[in-house]
């Protein structure tokens, strides 16, 4: 055998260096597909964030549409607070239509009591024997012949005087010696004023003597009233001694809330 001997082809140096080449190939082919996989699933999981994104956005402009597009379908809190037409009355509220309705002041006003003003009597006859005796202030006297202010625009004045033979008709009459005379009630205001309470008393002598009144001759009342701007008169008849008529007073009561009316002096004799 020669020394010379020939090595098989495979067993030559090079055969490793192929092993390792193929080896790097293989490890380099894994390591691109490992990255292909992980670029497709990244791409795929972004793909469907920006699907997911694009949908969202959709929904919300298609709901923003349907909004706007319709405001008379919309519904929840928008129709709850919705303002009622102004030109529609029936929306107002009731106590709007009457101002006073709501007014404080006036419901204290409409609902405060009104105080019951007492009904009053008429004057009877009994009263008006009465009115000569309560205590009423006595105006100062004045001349038969002059004029008495009553106040409140009224005037009073004796307008005759004559001694007379008195009749006797009423229970407790004496016929005899009186004085007859007339008194004229001036009213100088615009209103009438009733005479229907006045009471006409005679005093005479130094004691100021009451005189009796008598039924003749010829007694003439006071009207129920003097019209405004008017006069009215009544003629009375009163008992009085001859020898007591230097000294005689005839008073004129006509209103319990005005002062009694005096007339003083001497009075013509029989």
């Amino acid at each position: 055998m020669s020394g010379n001997q020939s090595m098989p082809e495979d067993s030559t140096p090079d055969a490793p260096r192929r092993s390792r080449r193929w080896l790097v190939a293989l490890v380099a082919l894994a390591v691109v597909v490992v990255l292909a996989i992980v670029l497709v699933s990244v791409n795929r999981s972004g793909s469907g964030q920006a699907t997911g994104a694009t949908t969202e956005t959709a929904a919300a402009a298609e709901a923003t549409s349907t909004d706007t597009s319709d405001p008379s379908e919309a519904t929840g809190p928008s129709e709850a607070t919705e303002p009622a037409a102004a030109g529609d009355p029936s929306d107002e509220p009731a106590e709007d239509s009457d101002p006073e309705a709501s007014d404080p002041g006036t419901d204290a006003a409409t609902a405060a009591p009104v105080p019951d003003t007492p009904a009053t009597d008429p004057p009877t006859e009994a009263d008006n024997l009465h009115l000569a005796t309560v205590d009423q202030p006595v105006k100062d006297p004045v001349d038969l012949n002059g004029t008495a202010d009553l106040g409140g625009g009224i005037t009073a004045a004796v307008t005759d005087l004559q001694a007379v033979q008195g009749e006797a008709q009423g229970i407790g009459e004496i016929a005899g010696p009186a004085l007859k005379f007339t008194l004229t009630v001036t009213n100088g205001t615009d209103q009438a004023v009733p005479l229907s309470d006045a009471i006409v008393n005679v005093t005479y002598g130094p004691d100021n003597t009451p005189a009796s009144p008598l039924s003749g001759p010829g007694p003439v009342p006071f009207p129920p009233s003097v019209d405004a701007k008017g006069s009215a008169a009544g003629t009375f008849i009163f008992a009085i001694p001859a020898d007591s008529r230097d000294s005689v007073k005839i008073l004129l009561n006509y209103s319990v809330a005005a002062p009694i009316a005096a007339f003083a002096g001497p009075v013509p004799k029989p």
